[in-house]
C-alpha cells in the first residue's frame, strides 16, 4: 500500500525564534505524531545543519531530514544525498572573511565552526537560532577542522551593505546568499542545491511506494519545495510571493495553522 509524505520547513513554520517560539506548539506536536500513527512519512526540510535542528523537533522522530537546503539528506538514519562545498572554496571564503572581518560559521552535520566571531556574536547567534552552544566550536587550527568535517553550508554575518556587496561580488555567481530572519545573518550555499531538489531526491528514492506529497513553508527558499510537492501550503504570515504560488494558505503557527490544515486535508 502506498504512503503519503509531508515536508515541513522549520524556521517560520514549525518554530519562530524571532518571536521566542523555539519549539513546535503542543498541538503541532500532537498533529505530527498523529501523522506518524497514520503511516505518513514526516520529513523536515530546512536550511539548518543536522546539529542545529532543535531537540524538540528531533524528538518527533522524523523519517527524513533534508538539511542545509538539500545539500545533506538522511532517511531513517541513512545518508542518501551528500553535496559538500569544496574545501578550496571554503578556505577561500574563510580567508576573505578574515581580510574584511566578516564572521562566518562553517556547518557540518556533526558540529559547526565559528570563524572571526566574538563571544558576544556567538551568544547572539545561539539565542537567535536556538541551538545548543556545544555545537558551535571555536578551533584554533582551521585546517584540522576541515580535515575532519565536510562543510555543507555557511552562515555569513553581513551587518552592512558594503560587506554584503564584497561577498556577493566575489561569490554570488556560484552561491545563493539568502537573508535569515534576524541578526544580519545570511545562509550561504551552492546554487546547485535547494529544498526543491531535496524533495525530488526523496520522491525518486521512495519511488512508487509514494502516493502523494505535501509541503509546508513560509519563505522564498521554500518556493521550489512547495512547487515540487503535489500540494504546497504557505503559512499565513509568510512571504507574500510564496503565498501566491501555494495551493493553500493556512493560519500562522501560533494560531495552530499546521494542525488545522492537516485536519482540513483529512491527513489526521
Amino acid at each position: 500500500m502506498g504512503r503519503k509524505i509531508i515536508f515541513f520547513d522549520i524556521d517560520g513554520t514549525l518554530t519562530k525564534c524571532e518571536k521566542n517560539i523555539h519549539k513546535p506548539t503542543p498541538e503541532t506536536i500532537r498533529a505530527i505524531r498523529k501523522l506518524k500513527e497514520n503511516r505518513i512519512y514526516v520529513a523536515i526540510a530546512t536550511g539548518r545543519s543536522k546539529c542545529f535542528i532543535q531537540k524538540s523537533i528531533l524528538e518527533l522522530e522524523p523519517d527524513i531530514l533534508i538539511c542545509n537546503n538539500g545539500a545533506y539528506i538522511e532517511m531513517n538514519g541513512e545518508v542518501i544525498n551528500s553535496k559538500p562545498i569544496s574545501k578550496t572554496y571554503v578556505v577561500d571564503i574563510v580567508n576573505t572573511g578574515k581580510i574584511y572581518e566578516i564572521p562566518i560559521v562553517l556547518e557540518s552535520p556533526e558540529c559547526c565552526y565559528a570563524v572571526n566571531m566574538s563571544l558576544e556574536e556567538r551568544k547572539r547567534l545561539i539565542r537567535n537560532i536556538a541551538v545548543e552552544s556545544r555545537f558551535i566550536k571555536t578551533v584554533d587550527e582551521q585546517k584540522s577542522f576541515l580535515e575532519q568535517f565536510q562543510i555543507y553550508k555557511l552562515i555569513v554575518i553581513l551587518p552592512t551593505k558594503e560587506k554584503f556587496d564584497i561577498i556577493n561580488r566575489k561569490y554570488g555567481n556560484e552561491f545563493n546568499i539568502l537573508r535569515q530572519q534576524s541578526f544580519y545573518s545570511y545562509d550561504f550555499y551552492p546554487k546547485n542545491v535547494s529544498k526543491g531538489k531535496g524533495v525530488r531526491i526523496i520522491k525518486e528514492y521512495v519511488g512508487n511506494k509514494l502516493t502523494e506529497s505535501y509541503a509546508f513553508g513560509d519563505d522564498v527558499n521554500d518556493m521550489e519545495m512547495l512547487n515540487e510537492a503535489d500540494i504546497g501550503i504557505a503559512m499565513g504570515d509568510g512571504n507574500e510571493e510564496l503565498k501566491k504560488h501555494a495551493d493553500y494558505v493556512t493560519e500562522p503557527l501560533e494560531q495552530e495553522g499546521i494542525s488545522k490544515m492537516l485536519t482540513r486535508l483529512e491527513l489526521i
